[in-house]
Order: structure tokens, then C-alpha cells, then sequence
């Protein structure tokens, strides 16, 4: 079983204090912090994919979300991440940033497949964050139909992905409205490809509303 330790750290690095644990009911790890606009901090967890910790109709490895009012000291209930019935937003390791200017979250992650989901932060009320909508995109479909040599496409060769990403705000975190996804593709045993590990990235522009 695991959980999701937070801890407190001086300026230098050189004192570290454990303020709290949380997830432990989820069994839960690779987690992402992020401090939203009205100072809760949030944090999206990956579940293990042992029988789904959140009952039928729940992926493997579902996302949680838990949220904070006391710098981290204490946590609301985690709550399963919502979105449609067909993709609730899951494993692997998530990657969360803030788009104020669109007045926005976005998360990557993923496993199998390669999805960003958005949601708006407004619609994150505190005590009814479970109720927040995530709308999600498929990168590794937007993958495979738009990048022209088809030996890295997902769906052919027997290749694949570890799904991990890397999520980052293109320009200033204030006003910006773009971030950069970069993903890998690999070649799984027994490929055909003929290719080595490679790394993609993608710039996605949102819009408000």
C-alpha cells in the first residue's frame, strides 16, 4: 500500500518537515501539486490498478483529487476525477498546470492511450470539486492521423509508450494560453519498426469558454 506524503522545506533545502499523508485508502502515487487562484493547493494522484479502487464502472488506475485550504496541513476527502462515462481521466503519473488568462486547468496523462483533459477552475467550488466536468482529447488519435511517417504511429509495428509526459506553460504563467505536451514512443519487444526511443512534443492553444 501506498500513499502520498507532503512535506514542508526550507528555502535552502536544508530542513524538511512532514505536514501531512493522504490517499492511503486509494493506495495512491505519482502525484502532481498545483496552488490554484483563490490559494487552495490541489493534488491529482494515480491510483494502482489492483481491483479499481472506486468500484464498477471505474478505470484501472483512476485519478483522484484531493484539496487543501491549510497550506497542506489538512485535506478534503479525495474524490474521483469526473468526466465522461466512456474516458474518466486515469494512470499514468499526472502532470497538472493553471492557465489564468483562460481561467483553465490542464492535465496530462494517461495509460493506455495519451490524453490532455481540461477543466474549467471556476467550476472547482470548494466542497464540490467532485462535480467538475473534464473534457479530454485524444493526442495519441491526433498522433497517428497527423505525423507523416507511419513506422511511429501508434497503431502500427507493435509500438507503444510508457505514457509518462511532460506538461509546460508556454510564456508567462499570467497570460498565457498554450502549453507544450512532450510524450515518447517506443518500440515494444518484438517490433518491426525499426526505430529507436523517441520523444514528441505538441504546442495545444486553448481558448476561453
Amino acid at each position: 500500500m501506498s500513499a502520498a506524503i507532503h512535506c514542508y522545506v526550507s528555502e535552502d533545502g536544508r530542513q524538511w518537515q512532514h505536514r501531512s499523508t493522504l490517499g492511503a485508502a486509494q493506495d495512491a502515487n505519482e502525484q502532481w501539486l498545483l496552488r490554484l487562484g483563490d490559494g487552495r493547493i490541489m493534488i491529482v494522484f494515480r491510483t494502482n490498478p489492483k481491483p479499481a479502487p472506486c468500484g464498477s464502472g471505474c478505470p484501472q488506475g483512476a485519478l483522484f483529487q484531493a484539496f487543501s485550504s491549510t497550506d497542506g496541513r489538512s485535506w478534503s476527502t479525495p474524490t474521483l476525477l469526473n468526466g465522461t462515462s466512456a474516458n474518466i481521466p486515469h494512470r499514468v503519473e499526472p502532470k497538472l498546470v493553471r492557465l489564468p488568462a483562460i481561467g483553465a486547468l490542464v492535465l496530462s496523462s494517461g495509460r493506455l492511450g495519451q490524453y490532455i483533459w481540461t477543466v474549467a477552475e471556476a467550476d472547482l467550488k470548494p466542497g464540490r470539486e467532485h462535480e467538475a466536468r473534464w473534457t479530454g482529447w485524444d493526442v495519441q488519435k491526433h498522433h497517428d492521423a497527423t505525423y507523416p511517417d507511419p513506422r511511429y504511429h501508434f497503431a502500427s509495428c507493435g509500438c507503444g509508450s510508457t505514457y509518462y509526459s511532460s506538461l509546460t506553460v508556454l510564456g508567462d504563467e499570467r497570460t498565457a494560453d498554450s502549453v507544450v505536451l512532450s510524450y515518447d514512443h517506443l518500440p515494444e519487444t518484438g517490433s518491426t519498426c525499426g526505430h529507436v526511443d523517441s520523444i514528441f512534443t505538441v504546442r495545444l492553444q486553448f481558448k476561453k469558454g
